[in-house]
């Protein structure tokens, strides 16, 4: 019987003893960023209404047409990035008046493209070209100037911002 437990002993302690293999696995992602470029939006020329007379109509400014009375505002950024538009003015006024405007927005994706350029609405989205680059051409039109407006110079603003 001595010569079993050494043997005994053995599987004993082959099969007490429990042997696991390493298991391992690796998966990778890819990680991105885009960086856009800021937003700069520069005016390039103010809207100059044409002189007028006190006679109860309004005076006008055509975006698409009255090429160097319409403001002119570049935008760049990112090539082919759309951007939230919107706009406010405020009244044109003078020592002792003032007289209300709507302003009329157009844009398009070619400098040289007032005449056919699209009407902007404040609140809307355009896409810059390429070059991360869009136009706008600003006009408007002014409440009736009435003979109880008085005579001068008067001035008001047009806030243009870009979102994306």
């Amino acid at each position: 019987m001595k010569k079993y437990i050494p043997v005994a002993f053995l599987l004993v302690a082959f099969w007490g003893t429990r042997s696991f293999a390493q298991v391992s696995g690796t998966a990778s992602a890819t990680v991105n960023l885009t960086v856009n470029a800021q937003v700069t939006v520069t005016t390039v020329r103010d809207l100059n209404f044409p002189s007028h007379v006190q006679d109860s109509t309004a005076a006008v400014v055509n975006p698409n047409s009255d090429g160097t009375e319409a403001a002119y505002f570049t935008l760049q950024t990112s090539a082919n990035h759309s951007c939230a538009i919107s706009y406010t003015s405020t009244p044109m006024t003078f020592t002792t008046g003032s007289i209300a405007w709507t302003p009329s927005v157009v844009g398009a994706s070619s400098s040289s493209s007032q005449t056919s350029a699209t009407t902007i609405s404040s609140g809307s989205d355009v896409t810059t070209n390429g070059t991360g680059y869009y136009y706008f051409w600003v006009g408007g039109t002014t409440a009736p100037i009435t003979n109880t407006l008085p005579a001068g110079a008067y001035q008001g603003t047009f806030d243009l911002t870009v979102t994306y």
